[in-house]
């Protein structure tokens, strides 16, 4: 009774320790704070994600099209991405064709957080998500989030 119970422990405490060092992992490198919207309550959500930069855009990467927040974005592809302490508006546009060179992106920039993370989940599955910056639906220009000039004097 006693073994079965010093082995129930040591394998709960195993669980608690990997998921302790996959929430660490997650949190190194350069996070953004993506915002999405809940289609039910239009309600907006938060969600801490990696990002890297191919081709003049940003990416993030859902781990399986199964995720809340890939959920919500498919449903609301305008979210708004914080990086830097500066928050822009996007059009998420998920490429799955652009998921081996994405995922090799993540590898290198993220490194061993990336291949611990990767070892607990199906990077087959993954969803590459190209980030464009908004358009103004009138003008057919970005978006300009940045601050308004003092005027001139």
């Amino acid at each position: 009774m006693k073994v079965g119970i010093r082995v129930m422990l040591v394998v709960i405490a195993i669980f608690v320790a990997l998921f302790g060092l996959q929430m660490a992992a997650s949190e190194s490198g350069e996070v953004v704070v993506v915002t999405t919207t809940d289609p039910a309550t239009h309600q907006p959500k938060e969600t801490r994600l990696w990002v890297v930069d191919h081709d003049h855009h940003a990416w993030i990467r859902a781990g399986s099209p199964a995720s809340g927040w890939y959920k919500r974005l498919s449903a609301t592809p305008t979210i708004n991405v914080k990086r830097s302490n500066v928050a822009e508006t996007y059009t998420a546009v998920p490429l799955v064709a652009m998921r081996d060179t994405i995922n090799a992106l993540y590898a290198t920039k993220y490194g061993w957080a990336d291949k611990l993370v990767g070892a607990m989940m199906n990077r087959s599955a993954s969803v590459p998500i190209r980030l464009d910056l908004a358009l103004d639906p009138a003008a057919k220009i970005p978006v300009d989030h940045s601050p308004a000039a003092p005027p001139a004097l």
